[in-house]
């Protein structure tokens, strides 16, 4: 039988919906939450000496919100026991 199931989400609120549902059924499976990012896009400006990343910061506000909601997720189901 299945010992583990991995879910891949991609940070977004709809996805992470799915949460409480795989913990639900999970049982006494060992859960691995897998998040899955857009790499980081080169930009290439006219002129510029090295090309110019985009700014990490607003992805970084992402990812630490998607994280919260999927650590309270967790947390309300009491899957870490």
């Amino acid at each position: 039988m299945y010992r583990r199931a991995l879910v891949a989400l991609d940070g977004s609120e709809v996805a992470e919906t799915i949460l409480p549902f795989i913990f639900e059924i999970a049982g006494p499976l060992e859960v691995t939450l897998l998040r899955v990012n857009v790499p980081v896009r080169r930009v290439i400006v006219e002129g510029a000496a090295q090309p110019v990343f985009e700014d990490p910061t607003e992805a970084g506000v992402a990812r630490r919100a998607s994280a919260a909601r999927a650590s309270a997720a967790v947390a309300h189901t009491g899957a870490c026991q």
